[in-house]
């Protein structure tokens, strides 16, 4: 992000600028704290380069002019949001068994300062009927866990992958690979792919 301010004529000359940088404690904007402060320094500095903010969140400015003379403090800026960016991964993507007969699957929403964006929907893929397939779930932001279920079969190899999307365009991706028993398959071609396979009914997080 790119921070300019002007100053009236005269031109107030050699001059050390330093730019408080504020940031919301959430991501509506309601209140702000001083996280970071960076100077610059010359007689015609009107602009500095704000860099290592989180994406998509709300921030808010000052400006401190120091001559030899004095200093002088800019008002607060109005609230800016930064740019939306790739969202974080889901989080706690676990699959277990209580039966050996279904399969329980779980995951909840990335942490609010990773979402770096409006996240829209899950894609939920797996192979559960033999081929994969997958639906969007839409993203519940009072839900933040997620489940779904489905039978599982001896000496089947499951697949199941989750991202979290902004657009079709914009997604992070969890992923989690298992064979249920059974000798080698394509469980060797997978295995590179993806993940390695683990115990079934052992919690998993990728």
């Amino acid at each position: 992000m790119t921070l300019s301010w002007a100053f009236s004529d005269p031109s107030p000359g050699n001059t050390i600028y330093t730019i408080n940088v504020y940031q919301s404690t959430d991501d509506k904007g309601t209140e702000f704290i001083l996280t970071k402060f960076l100077k610059t320094l010359g007689f015609d500095s009107k602009s500095v380069s704000v860099t290592g903010l989180e994406e998509y969140w709300p921030y808010r400015f000052k400006v401190i002019a120091a001559t030899g003379k004095g200093n002088s403090t800019s008002d607060f800026s109005s609230t800016f949001r930064t740019k939306s960016g790739r969202p974080g991964k889901v989080l706690d993507l676990h699959v277990t068994t209580n039966d050996y007969e279904r399969a329980y699957v779980t995951w909840r929403l990335p942490d609010l300062k990773d979402h770096n964006g409006i996240l829209q929907n899950y894609r939920y893929l797996t192979n559960k009927t033999g081929l994969l397939d997958f639906e969007y779930i839409p993203v519940n932001m009072i839900l933040q866990t997620v489940q779904r279920n489905f039978s599982v079969v001896p000496s089947n190899f499951y697949f199941i992958q989750v991202c979290d999307c902004q657009s079709i365009y914009r997604v992070s991706i969890t992923q989690w690979l298992k064979r249920w028993h059974g000798g080698p398959g394509f469980e060797s071609r997978l295995r590179v792919a993806y993940s390695p396979p683990v115990t079934f009914g052992a919690n998993v997080q990728i």
